[in-house]
Order: structure tokens, then C-alpha cells, then sequence
């Protein structure tokens, strides 16, 4: 039996990747809105190029200005948004190198033990604090 201390970590990495897994919902969103934002960047810069073509707007500077201040709206919120998902990616592979580690622990502290045996107890234990 699989000393409760490794248990732990194991529950403990569970825990943060359920969380991590619920943010993914947000961060989908995020992309649904960045997406919208792309479209809504492709119909302004259909409605600028309309200005330009009927003179509208015929000072260079102003259409300078018109241009960029379009593509930095969307440039910002892609930051933001790659800057979530960067994030979450990096909690990801902690997570796993976690794991690999309290297995290779485990499989040092219990050599008898294969993996599927190892898996088991563990999958028990966090069926048992409710974390599947």
C-alpha cells in the first residue's frame, strides 16, 4: 500500500488540474471573443477602406492614425488573451512534470509495484476524495 504522503500529492495535483481544467472554459471564451473581435476588426477596416475610397478621409496622417489605432485595439486584446493561454499552458506542464516525478518517487519507495497497480490505488484514493 502506497504511503498516504504520495496519495496526497497526487490528490493535490488533481486538485490543480481540475481547476486548471475549468479555467479552459474561460479561456475559450476569451478566444470566442477575440474571434468576434477579428470580425468586427475585418468590418472596420471594410468601413475605413470605404472612407478612403470615397475621400472621406484624404489627409494621410488621419488614415496613419485610423489604421493604427484599429490594429492596436485588436493587438491588445490578443496580448491578453495569448497571455491567458501562455499561462495556463505553463500550469500544464508543471502539473505533468509533477507527476512524473511523484511516480518515479513512487516506483523508487515501491519497485514491486507495476504501473497499473500504482494507477489503481491512486485512482482509488482520489475516487475516494471525490476528485474524478
Amino acid at each position: 500500500m502506497i504511503q498516504e504522503i504520495y496519495l496526497k500529492r497526487a490528490a493535490s495535483i488533481r486538485k490543480e488540474y481540475l481547476s486548471t481544467q475549468k479555467k479552459t472554459v474561460d479561456y475559450e471564451k476569451s478566444l470566442k471573443q477575440l474571434v468576434g473581435l477579428i470580425d468586427n476588426t475585418s468590418k472596420d477596416l471594410d468601413d475605413f477602406l470605404g472612407k478612403l475610397n470615397s475621400n472621406y478621409v484624404n489627409d494621410p496622417e488621419e488614415a496613419k492614425q485610423g489604421l493604427l489605432k484599429i490594429f492596436m485595439d485588436l493587438e491588445s486584446e490578443y496580448n491578453i488573451t495569448s497571455k491567458s493561454i501562455d499561462n495556463a499552458e505553463e500550469v500544464i506542464e508543471k502539473l505533468k512534470k509533477q507527476e512524473l516525478e511523484l511516480f518515479r518517487d513512487i516506483k523508487q519507495r515501491y519497485p514491486e509495484m507495476n504501473e497499473a497497480q500504482i494507477r489503481n490505488e491512486i485512482q482509488s484514493y482520489i475516487d475516494k476524495l471525490k476528485l474524478s
